[in-house]
């Protein structure tokens, strides 16, 4: 997969405001490898911006072994890469990869739809027409991702099949690296509001076709919206500016 780790814009130096995950008795190098990586999903690192071992330690309280053990990791992953004069840096997606990436979204998550709609069970659907209507209040950008991966992760594991679960983690993870469009464009989130809805309508009618086509839709339209804020952020890091002419002078 293509990656490319120029920042299109200049990248911040704070520290991440989210709260590192609880320690659950795992070791310090797992500790440190799951909070950057958390960090990451949740949007604390934004794809180009440089990951301060530094910083890191301080946010984790723990010694600088295992932040770097885990920033290896995470390299040797494809979450982060070396950048001359930068040092480590959270990877980018060119716009081939984000294509490629959706592609397979919209082949597996139409699939995850079509076999919730035939396999959920009655309290699935109640939960998950619960998570969309709660999802219509959340004000916070980051609320309303968080409430996107709940709903996406129940209908993966509606569809009762452990493979695609499994094929849908792991592309998740990669997805993080795309971020959210929710975040940056103020239209997205009515849009997603509409396109849940549509799918939870089919799949309370246990209709597997329109639910695998309208969830395959809404996935084209994170594409379609996510491509357009990406050629919005081209067009402010390169302003057009007209060819200087001689006005029919020599």
């Amino acid at each position: 997969m293509p990656i490319t780790s120029k920042s299109k814009r200049a990248a911040s130096r704070k520290k991440p405001s989210g709260k590192p995950p609880a320690r659950r008795g795992t070791g310090l190098g797992e500790v440190a490898y799951n909070g950057l990586l958390e960090g990451i999903r949740r949007g604390d690192f934004r794809p180009g911006e440089p990951i301060r071992e530094q910083h890191i330690t301080t946010w984790l309280k723990v010694s600088r072994t295992p932040v770097r053990d885990a920033m290896r990791r995470l390299e040797a992953e494809g979450y982060l890469v070396h950048e001359r004069h930068r040092g480590a840096v959270v990877a980018t997606l060119d716009d081939q990869a984000v294509i490629e990436l959706y592609a397979l979204r919209e082949v597996l998550e139409g699939a995850a739809a079509a076999m919730a709609a035939r396999n959920a069970s009655d309290l699935e659907i109640r939960q998950l027409e619960q998570l969309i209507d709660e999802s219509a209040h959340a004000k916070d950008p980051k609320v309303l991702i968080e409430y996107q991966y709940r709903i996406n992760n129940l209908i993966h594991q509606a569809s009762r099949n452990r493979y695609l679960v499994k094929a849908m983690h792991r592309l998740r993870e990669t997805q993080f690296l795309v971020g959210s469009v929710v975040t940056v464009m103020p239209n997205r989130p009515a849009t997603l509001l509409r396109e849940h809805r549509e799918i939870l309508a089919a799949i309370k009618k246990r209709d597997a076709r329109k639910a695998g086509k309208v969830m395959r839709e809404h996935v084209c339209s994170a594409l379609q919206s996510r491509l357009q804020m990406r050629a919005s952020e081209a067009e402010e890091d390169y302003p057009y500016v007209p060819f200087p002419r001689n006005n029919g002078r020599a």
